[in-house]
């Protein structure tokens, strides 16, 4: 996929989100000066059926060092591990595994400011997940529920197409981060999880838990026309850092 480069936080967030608001007790400046001299590293899906994290450098007495490259660690979406014997297949064809781009930005997650990775599948599965890459040199086997917010696929809802969506990462107006991405595309090919009507759909998933908290489907689209939705467009309209509107386009 396309490779995703993150440093210490770049986004900016006001400290003060209004009274009565997490972030007003755990200021955004405050993450951002305790991880300013945090690794650099690039994120990339790949058809080995990974996501990898590769270093890219790190700050040293003030000066940026060139990173060696090294693999940090991959992630293996639930999706893609049950297809990964066929890559030791003698008579394997080419398979698609994880290979949309991934998206990530900072967020609150409970009660502190954290860095989340959300990525689709493309054409490799019907599937999202996201990761907490806060900490990316603290990530090993020992922790890696800790790293694993959560995955949302097909199973969930059946609704949900192949996701070469970069989902995206903002605050609702319930107070609540999220990730918001289209239904993809195929949503009807024939697999254990069928969508039944084959509507467009928009997904608003809790970016913590990765509950569903809204779904909107498109008045077009039928099982025998399935309808899909890519990425979808989030605007602020008041300059608030919330999302007012999303814009989406459809297949039909």
């Amino acid at each position: 996929s396309m490779p995703q480069l993150v440093g210490p936080p770049v986004y900016y967030y006001p400290d003060d989100w209004g009274p009565g608001q997490p972030e007003s007790e755990r200021p955004y400046s405050d993450f951002g000066r305790a991880h300013a001299d945090r690794r650099r590293v690039v994120y990339v899906g790949a058809n080995d059926g990974m996501l990898h994290a590769f270093d890219a450098g790190r700050r040293v007495d003030g000066a940026w060092t060139a990173g060696n490259g090294t693999e940090l660690f991959a992630y293996v979406p639930s999706s893609s591990f049950r297809e990964l014997p066929e890559l030791t297949s003698p008579i394997y064809r080419h398979k698609y595994f994880v290979d949309a781009t991934p998206r990530v930005g900072d967020a609150m997650i409970g009660d502190e400011w954290r860095t989340v990775l959300v990525s689709g599948l493309g054409r490799g599965g019907q599937g999202v997940f996201a990761l907490d890459v806060t900490d990316v040199g603290s990530v090993s086997e020992n922790n890696a529920d800790a790293t694993v917010l959560w995955e949302f696929t097909d199973k969930d809802d059946p609704d949900l197409g192949y996701t070469y969506t970069s989902p995206l990462i903002a605050r609702m107006h319930n107070g609540r981060w999220a990730a918001i991405f289209g239904n993809g595309y195929n949503s009807r090919e024939h697999d254990e999880n069928q969508s039944a009507k084959g509507k467009g759909a928009i997904y608003i998933v809790d970016l913590e838990t990765g509950t569903l908290l809204s779904k909107m489907l498109s008045n077009a689209g039928s099982a025998a026309v399935p309808n899909g939705i890519n990425e979808p467009t989030a605007v602020d309209l008041d300059n608030d850092n919330i999302v007012d509107i999303i814009y989406a386009g459809d297949l039909l």
